[in-house]
């Protein structure tokens, strides 16, 4: 892995908050896709989202534990507790196994 810079994380944070609306518009999608393809497309989408957070977290740790400057090592620990927020979130909110119940075809 390479070692992010703190205004890269920053920036990759923002990013990861940005995209949560679209992954919610791509649930709804899926839930009513009757196209196989657009479905696996979406529901990997989706994954493939979950995943950057996850990876994202990893990073933060990672240089949580290499940087010295105590000020900026408690904003990398923001970062990362908003992101382990966001990826629980993000797993138990934006189910690809099965549809949701919430949300019906119209």
């Amino acid at each position: 892995m390479y070692e992010s810079t703190f205004h890269g994380l920053h920036k990759w944070h923002c990013h990861i908050h940005e995209r949560l609306g679209w992954m919610v518009l791509s649930l709804r999608k899926l839930e009513m896709a009757d196209n196989k393809d657009m479905a696996y497309d979406l529901k990997t989408k989706i994954d493939l989202y979950i995943h950057e957070i996850h990876h994202f977290i990893r990073a933060c740790e990672e240089k949580i534990s290499t940087v010295h400057d105590v000020d900026q090592k408690e904003d990398i620990k923001i970062l990362h507790d908003h992101a382990k927020y966001l990826h629980t979130f993000a797993s138990n909110n934006l189910k690809t196994n099965s549809k949701s119940k919430s949300m019906k075809k119209h």
